[in-house]
């Protein structure tokens, strides 16, 4: 017998804008961590670099793709049990919009269905999110957090530098 709890978990991707998840099967899964690292549109996923062109072609505009982004990944939140958003909204970075972007309603939207599915979000170390505006609005909806390194490498695992400078803005903003 054992005081350590072990649970399972898998990561799945959000495929496309109804918040379809690369998951045919969830039996035995304690928590399903969903995250986005294709963009999830309404064809399926695109790779970020063919979104990155099509933003300075002028295709599509940051404020479409930030809106297929968060109704995506708030659509995904009900798909399955036990959901947790692993670094959430990490993908805009890499499209060249910044976290900022994500408009004061739509935060509030994400956390309250956050809230009301019973979703967690990680605050995660290697993709430094989310930020402190969403951060705050998820402890103001009451949603878990719970702390993930996504690291690649041996000696970063258990740093969390980003993860307890979240933790210190959120005990501020608690006083």
């Amino acid at each position: 017998m054992t005081d350590i709890d072990i649970r399972c978990g898998v990561e799945v991707d959000v495929m496309d804008v109804n918040g379809t998840l690369d998951l045919p099967w969830s039996r035995g899964v304690d928590h399903v961590l969903i995250s986005a690292h294709d963009y999830p549109s309404a064809t399926g996923p695109q790779a970020p670099e063919e979104v990155r062109a099509s933003l300075v072609r002028g295709d599509v505009t940051s404020h479409d793709v930030v809106s297929t982004l968060v109704e995506a990944t708030v659509a995904a939140m009900s798909q399955t049990e036990h959901p947790i958003i692993a670094h959430p909204f990490s993908l805009m970075g890499r499209l060249g919009i910044p976290e900022s972007t994500i408009t004061p309603s739509q935060v509030r939207h994400f956390a309250r269905s956050a809230h009301v599915t019973g979703t967690w979000v990680e605050v995660n170390e290697r993709w430094a999110c989310p930020g402190p505006h969403l951060l705050r609005e998820l402890v103001r909806h009451d949603v878990p957090l719970v702390a993930g390194s996504d690291s690649r490498r041996s000696e970063t695992i258990g740093l969390y530098r980003h993860v307890r400078d979240a933790g210190a803005l959120l005990a501020a903003y608690s006083k």
